[in-house]
């Protein structure tokens, strides 16, 4: 009996050898938090100023700076045990080989870890320069997936959202649903301050993003006192982009949000979705009044929503 036992431990011991991967540990971190693994000579020169410039950049299209990512410094010396779990973890050491490699689940599972060497600090400051926009797209990336598996954690049941409005969206049960029809939801959640909500708009005319976005929040979103309404704060210059995603092409503005004659305002993120065959425009429009808050990570979490919108095809 005791031959079997010391036999079956070893079986698993080989297993776990051959397969490390079984044994990885649960990544941890805040959300938009990456650790930097770096020498302190390193972290104090003019890469070390380059990296807190640029990962800690203020996000666009929020009323005050807030950086993109918070940075959490730990000396190369000392990375081991409970800190090699980060979620996200860019390395920069000196090496023999000039390289950028990007490393998925090493010592936690999920993790993103971006390990820049170079033989001497040039190189790795050019390395970087070269890579970092693509450093910063896997981060966020890795991020918002992070917030999506939170999310589905506690899901609404969307059984109506399903049913009236023929779409799927993933949000918490901590959001309710402020209003529902054929061609319309908005969804809210309330906040000590104020409020997290999302809108989708279906069989729209195509239209210039901010034009549709105001016609809707006109008929839908009043403002505190009769006759107001939330409005795109045309002072602030919105960003766009346009991309591709799974047969969608989405134009996205990001911007200021106010409504007339009030002091209230904040951001939002607005998505004018064309399908694959160009029969319908569909619009997703986050935005939160947040006054006295920090803003980045409740914008955060709607961005992360609005990835989950699909079309439920008839």
């Amino acid at each position: 009996m005791r031959f079997m036992y010391l036999f079956i431990v070893f079986c698993i011991f080989c297993a776990c050898e051959n397969n490390p991967k079984s044994i990885v540990l649960d990544s941890s971190g805040n959300i938009n938090s990456i650790s930097v693994v770096i020498d302190e000579n390193i972290w104090n020169s003019r890469l070390g100023d380059s990296i807190k410039d640029f990962f800690s950049s203020s996000v666009y299209g929020l009323p005050q700076p807030e950086p993109k990512f918070t940075l959490n410094y730990i000396p190369i010396n000392v990375f081991s045990g409970f800190v090699t779990r980060s979620r996200s973890i860019l390395m920069i050491k000196l090496s023999n080989t000039n390289r950028i490699q990007f490393l998925d689940d090493t010592y936690a599972r999920p993790q993103k870890m971006v390990v820049v060497e170079g033989k001497d600090l040039n190189q790795i400051i050019t390395s970087f320069n070269d890579k970092k926009d693509s450093i910063i797209s896997v981060f966020k990336e890795t991020e918002l997936k992070e917030k999506m598996r939170r999310i589905e954690k506690s899901l609404y049941k969307t059984d109506a959202v399903e049913k009236t409005l023929k779409v799927k969206l993933n949000f918490p049960s901590s959001y309710r649903i402020a209003k529902l029809d054929s061609n319309f939801i908005w969804i809210r959640r309330d906040i000590s301050s104020g409020s997290l909500n999302l809108l989708i708009c279906r069989n729209l005319n195509d239209r210039q993003p901010l034009i549709l976005r105001d016609s809707i929040s006109k008929a839908h979103i009043p403002g505190p006192i009769d006759g107001t309404f939330m409005k795109t704060d045309y002072e602030y210059i919105a960003s766009s982009n346009v991309f591709e995603s799974e047969e969608k092409l989405i134009e996205e503005t990001r911007g200021l949000w106010d409504v007339e004659k009030q002091f209230m305002g904040g951001p939002f993120i607005n998505q004018k979705i064309k399908t694959e065959n160009k029969e319908e425009v569909v619009m997703l429009d986050a935005f939160l009044f947040a006054p006295g808050e920090a803003k980045r990570d409740y914008l955060f979490e709607l961005e992360a929503i609005m990835r989950t919108f699909n079309i439920i095809s008839d």
